[in-house]
């Protein structure tokens, strides 16, 4: 996702500088309902939704070779 912003050069001059600004505008979307929710999601991870996305091929099951004959005397 792209964001743009556009703001005043001297409203960026006045919170501090472009990092300081970015690095509190990027504080305060980390600390956000959406983000941490988004963040736990791809933390905990989707199996399914990953087996999905990778099929797997056809277990194949090698053919089973006769057992030797004991000779019964």
């Amino acid at each position: 996702m792209v964001t743009a912003h556009f703001i005043d050069g001297d409203a960026l001059k006045d919170s501090g500088g472009a990092v300081r600004f970015v690095t509190a505008w990027l504080g305060r979307e980390a600390n956000s309902k959406p983000f941490i929710a988004a963040e736990q999601k791809r933390l905990q991870g989707d199996l399914f939704g990953w087996a999905d996305q990778h099929p797997s091929r056809p277990v194949t099951v090698p053919p089973r070779r006769p057992r030797a004959r004991r000779d019964p005397r």
